[in-house]
């Protein structure tokens, strides 16, 4: 629940630092989905300080849910920065190494910029065994703990409050 300004002065000092970092991760942020997170020659720093300088919000934090890659890039300099080391090396060192999900990847746009939104890709056996940590409770299938309880429970909690919905990969209403 920390702001986004908290760990990125520049959305701070562009009126956008109250947003926080459950909301990015939430899809209600406020942010527009923008192609600039596909950028093949910036760093991820240089896409993230774009989008604080240039990317005004599409509607106010909470009140809508829209799908896609801006808030998920912000939230990812986030964790860079708070973890002190890169994305995919986080993802290693923290879920798959852990895990054992020998078959789970970022798409690299650029070395220094891979996509985490939709740009995951992984085999049927990881997938299995990353529902059995959910299932477990944070446990992996080695014994070890992986996820704190509390941060399982957060997984089946409603992080949009019903929002209303601008844009999903899935339709309101399915067949």
């Amino acid at each position: 629940d920390d702001s986004v300004g908290t760990y990125l002065p520049i959305f701070t000092r562009n009126q956008k630092g109250h947003v926080t970092i459950r909301q990015l991760f939430a899809h209600i942020s406020g942010f527009p989905d923008e192609e600039l997170v596909e950028s093949r020659n910036q760093t991820l720093e240089q896409v993230v300080g774009n989008i604080a300088r240039t990317v005004p919000l599409a509607y106010r934090p909470s009140s809508a849910f829209l799908y896609g890659g801006t808030s998920m890039q912000i939230g990812r300099r986030i964790a860079e920065l708070a973890g002190g080391k890169p994305w995919n090396e986080l993802f290693q060192e923290r879920i798959a190494g852990p895990c054992g999900l020998t078959g789970s990847s970022f798409r690299l746009i650029t070395v220094n910029n891979s996509r985490i939104a939709g740009g995951m890709a992984s085999t049927p056996e990881d997938i299995i065994r990353f529902a059995e940590l959910i299932r477990r409770r944070g446990v992996g299938l080695n014994g070890q703990r992986i996820l704190s309880e509390k941060a399982v429970d957060e997984f089946w909690k409603d992080q949009t409050n019903r929002a209303r919905i601008i844009y999903s990969l899935y339709p309101v209403r399915p067949p």
